[in-house]
């Protein structure tokens, strides 16, 4: 990524009496930046704008100052606060982006820019990926911004596209670190779940075993006794058998008389069964469905033909890669 940062010198709003002393510590202030001092630029211009609060000049150049200071940090084993010098930068380009010096606003819009690209890099998709993708996607709409007014910005067309290239990256090769702390997490999770159930389960099992021998001795009694009626009702059987001989034989014929007229009645009802069956209806469901998906043919023919009528869109559709 090229970051392009120009150092702006200019003292168009700075008053007579004081202009020969701020031009001295902006050369001086530039020239520490140059030399890859950031933090005693930073300390230069922060000076200065005690004495000019509002002058776009030094709200550029101090973003420059503090968009090298992240770019160190970056570098450095530690690389702490660098998103946070990002941020500090872009902030600062944003305030310059209002100069009336139209030199000054396109160095400034294009200096944000990357810093906001910068600020996404920075970011660790394996904390937080939809956070990185939102950060890449102000980036890539930064540039977009800048090309739509400045098509042959070739500078911003070179980062345009290599911030697309990462995101593209990213998206395809998703951070596995993220994937197995996720997979981790949800391993622990189930693991607590069935300790918990089993814990559960353990307390059930005491409660419920008291109750289960009192189940156990009432059905064995409620057996003893249902044995015992079935030999008392048994006995009471035979004995009615002994007594009534002649109404056992009445009983057979009537219930034999009795079966032969359910047999005789059994077709007419099965006749009136199928006079009703729903297979009756059959044909006509069938027929619906054959009518609709005759109707959903039918426009579905009109509407490629439709389309085949249409003139055809010759514009080719443009894509990032």
């Amino acid at each position: 990524m090229r970051s392009f940062l120009a150092i702006t010198i200019a003292v168009a709003f700075v008053q007579y009496g004081h202009a020969e002393s701020f031009v001295d510590k902006l050369n001086q202030a530039n020239a520490k930046l140059r030399n890859g001092e950031s933090q005693a630029a930073l300390d230069i211009y922060r000076e200065l704008q005690v004495e000019n609060p509002e002058s776009d000049v030094l709200y550029h150049n101090l973003g420059c100052a503090q968009y090298s200071k992240g770019e160190e940090d970056s570098k450095s084993a530690v690389k702490t606060g660098k998103a946070e010098s990002f941020s500090e930068a872009k902030a600062s380009f944003e305030r310059a982006m209002s100069s009336d010096d139209p030199a000054l606003r396109k160095s400034a819009t294009f200096n944000r820019a990357n810093a906001v690209a910068q600020q996404a890099m920075a970011m660790d998709p394996a904390k937080d990926q939809k956070a990185v993708v939102a950060a890449f996607e102000d980036s890539i709409k930064s540039y977009e911004e800048i090309l739509s007014n400045d098509p042959e910005n070739k500078d911003a067309q070179t980062n345009l596209d290599h911030m697309r290239y990462l995101l593209k990256k990213m998206l395809q090769n998703p951070p596995e670190q993220n994937q197995q702390q996720q997979g981790k997490d949800d391993q622990g999770k189930e693991g607590d779940k069935q300790d918990q159930q089993q814990n559960q389960q353990g307390g059930d099992q005491q409660e419920q075993q008291p109750e289960q021998n009192d189940n156990q001795e009432q059905s064995k009694q409620d057996s003893e006794q249902k044995k015992e009626r079935n030999q008392a009702q048994k006995q009471d059987e035979q004995q009615d058998q002994a007594q009534n001989p002649e109404q056992n034989e009445q009983q057979s014929p009537q219930q034999n008389e009795n079966e032969q007229q359910n047999a005789a009645a059994q077709p007419d009802q099965n006749q009136d069964t199928n006079s009703n069956s729903p297979q009756n209806a059959k044909p006509t469901d069938m027929q619906a469905v054959e009518a609709l998906l005759q109707s959903l043919d039918d426009q579905d023919q009109r509407e490629q033909f439709e389309m085949r009528r249409a003139p055809r869109d010759t514009r080719l559709r443009g894509d990032w890669w």
